[in-house]
């Protein structure tokens, strides 16, 4: 069954559904003209500072466990709560998790001299790396720049889950997978993959802010 998350009644449809049945990826799908591969679309309510729209990206809920490269989406019934919590979190927060991101990987980009590839400009601040992100519209809607909201159950604390947001730019051919749980970014990695939401523990500490749950 297929979702496109606008509201707090879409998101517990969503996670009626996906808590009591299991199942695996399904193959790509057509919303608004446009395919998603295997995922539902969730609206995020972004306008702030950063934009004057909303953002439709796409959605996908994890357990943390991986049969055959093939994630399976069944939600616990006990993870349920917090993956709502989750997502409320950053649809009424996503203006300054966005302004976090950028500030988390300027000092990268400044490290490595990107540029914008219009101007040639080095990009030194946020309002630069905010202006060459990859974007186009869907249903009046901006689109491209988070390509893919991924949340992992296996890793939580506090009633909330660790979540990653792929953006994608023009100074970096695969974009960025940043993790965050809450506003706190713990890592970002290339974003071609899209597993730094599963194996980012093998690359990092666990902080101690952080409990690793049971998958």
């Amino acid at each position: 069954m297929k979702y496109v998350v606008k509201n707090k009644q879409d998101l517990d449809a969503l996670l009626e559904e996906q808590c009591t049945q299991e199942h695996k990826i399904e193959d790509d799908w057509e919303w608004e003209g446009q395919k998603w591969y295997g995922c539902d679309a969730i609206i995020l309510d972004a306008k702030g500072k950063w934009f004057d729209k909303n953002i439709v990206t796409k959605l996908s809920i994890w357990e943390g466990s991986v049969v055959q490269g093939i994630p399976v989406m069944k939600i616990k019934p006990e993870d349920s709560q917090r993956v709502k919590n989750t997502i409320q979190y950053i649809q009424e927060n996503f203006d300054h998790i966005y302004q976090t991101m950028l500030e988390a990987l300027l000092p990268w980009l400044m490290q490595y001299e990107a540029t914008d590839d219009e101007t040639d400009e080095l990009i030194t601040t946020a309002e630069q790396l905010h202006n060459i992100r990859i974007s186009r519209e869907i249903a009046g809607m901006e689109a491209a720049c988070i390509r893919h909201l991924q949340l992992n159950c296996q890793y939580q604390k506090d009633d909330m889950v660790v979540y990653s947001l792929i953006f994608t730019c023009d100074c970096a051919d695969d974009g960025f997978e940043v993790v965050f749980w809450k506003d706190k970014v713990i890592f970002y990695l290339d974003g071609n993959t899209e597993e730094q939401i599963f194996d980012f523990a093998d690359y990092i500490e666990w902080p101690d802010c952080l409990e690793r749950g049971k998958a």
